[in-house]
């Protein structure tokens, strides 16, 4: 267990955010009131939160768009596949 899991997340190798200092900026105490239920100590509490922000960052990062949702969602058969035209391919 890290003394700070927040400390980790203010350093990016994604130039786009290491540019825009902040943000992508992890803040536990906006969250916390979302755990009061769970039987966890405020430490826990924040590395749970900075693992799942870190998650949730890592997709922003990597770019995942509605367009790759749109792609699982019909290969999946959910969906309808579509026309090179519809998806501006040329």
């Amino acid at each position: 267990m890290t003394s700070n899991p927040a400390a980790d997340l203010t350093a990016t190798a994604n130039p786009h955010f290491a540019a825009q200092p902040g943000i992508l900026e992890f803040r536990a105490e906006r969250y916390m009131t979302e755990l009061e239920e769970l039987d966890m100590s405020a430490e826990q509490k924040t590395e749970l939160l900075a693992a799942l922000w870190q998650i949730m960052r890592s997709f922003v990062e990597l770019g995942v768009s509605s367009d790759l949702g749109k792609e699982v969602l019909q290969r999946a058969g959910l969906l309808p596949p579509s026309t090179d035209e519809e998806d501006g391919i040329e």
